[in-house]
């Protein structure tokens, strides 16, 4: 009998043996993990249940009869990441969900050895195989754990932040409301002036709220990229306009090179979202000069550039210049929302963003979409 033919059959044998006494493996599992102070106090289903889809889905790989050297994470995938998700939920920290784990390696093999499995030199090769696939089984359900627990965190800080944002919008209502009142009087000139005074300082509130309930809402995954046939010409001419009169009103100029007949399918919102965030980010910082807004339609993939005449930025203040409330340059009104808006706005579309500067003088801003 060839030896695959032969390491096959006794990978078979193990799967049998692993079936046979799963329920003895998750009873001694069981007792050595509710020992522990949080798993005691965890219902027996909620803690077996996993373990069970362990053996399972082990047995299902050594019968599988596909190659275990260098076994990948992938392997596990739904088992690892719904016993990570219990986990999460149950409260587990990650040093007790990869104690439970070498605790079911430790308990299988000892169960396997009862059965005369470890005798001889074959039959240690095949116990080899079985705790690298529990090893596989330990990393990826790390790996998962982190990404849920990491992914509640930023939910519940979504969901804080959504909460006062929202309470902040009665008084910010209220106010809109006396100001029309005021409106509506016979006023005298200062008084008409200190009405436009607190309508721009009410509209910059409001587009703060509404920079950082986007950011909340991009950062756990709540927007959805929507795709569509998009024309950059009809995209971006509101928004050029828009930004032209605003860099003219300080004195610069931003030059615009784009093919307005270019198209791609991506996401209008978010594609319109990242640029106006790089353009508005240009001309805040750039007190003369000119900031220059270029696409390049390349090989698959569409590039959008932002170039400004801003003081420069270092290369400590580059790696953090795309997270939220990181802002470089101070003095200047702001939340340091807009960049990582953007930044979540591309990457939700499959694309890239980067930045490039000179410590002396100006920024160079750049991403990256997909053509299809």
């Amino acid at each position: 009998m060839e030896r695959t033919e032969q390491d096959h059959q006794e990978r078979v044998q193990l799967a049998d043996m692993i079936e046979h006494r799963a329920e003895d493996i998750v009873d001694r599992w069981l007792q050595q993990v509710r020992a522990g102070a949080t798993a005691s106090r965890v219902p027996r289903t909620d803690l077996s249940d996993g373990i069970r889809d362990y053996l399972r889905h082990l047995g299902e790989l050594l019968r599988g009869g596909q190659p275990l050297d260098g076994i990948g994470l992938s392997v596990w995938g739904d088992v690892a990441r719904a016993h990570a998700l219990t986990r999460v939920r149950l409260g587990f920290d990650v040093t007790q969900l990869f104690h439970e784990l070498v605790i079911l390696r430790r308990v299988t093999t000892h169960v396997l050895r009862e059965e005369g499995l470890w005798d001889g030199k074959q039959a240690e090769g095949i116990l080899d195989d079985l705790n690298d696939l529990i090893d596989a089984a330990i990393y990826s359900s790390i790996k998962s754990y982190i990404d849920f627990r990491d992914y509640a965190t930023r939910r519940a800080e979504a969901e804080h932040i959504g909460f006062l944002i929202h309470e902040l919008k009665n008084p910010l209502g209220a106010a809109v409301i006396a100001t029309e009142q005021l409106r509506a009087q016979d006023l005298s000139p200062e008084q008409r002036r200190l009405c436009e005074i607190l309508d721009r300082n009410i509209d910059r509130i409001r587009r703060m709220i509404d920079d950082v309930l986007l950011a909340e809402r991009l950062q756990v995954g709540e927007v959805q990229s929507r795709p569509i046939e998009v024309t950059l010409g009809p995209l971006f001419k509101d928004a050029v306009e828009v930004f032209q009169r605003v860099a003219s009103g300080k004195g610069l100029e931003l030059k615009v090179t784009c093919d307005p007949s270019l198209t791609l399918r991506a996401d209008p919102n978010l594609t319109l979202s990242a640029t106006e965030n790089l353009l508005d980010n240009a001309i805040k910082y750039t007190d003369a000069g000119e900031v220059t807004f270029d696409v390049e339609d390349h090989a698959g993939e569409v590039v959008f550039h932002v170039r400004d005449q801003c003081s420069g930025l270092s290369p400590a203040e580059l790696r953090v210049i795309f997270e939220p409330f990181k802002r470089a340059h101070f003095g200047k009104p702001g939340t340091g929302l807009g960049l990582a808006i953007a930044r979540r706005a591309v990457e939700a579309q499959g694309g890239t963003i980067h930045a490039e500067s000179s410590a002396e003088a100006g920024c160079h801003f750049w991403f990256t979409l997909p053509r299809t």
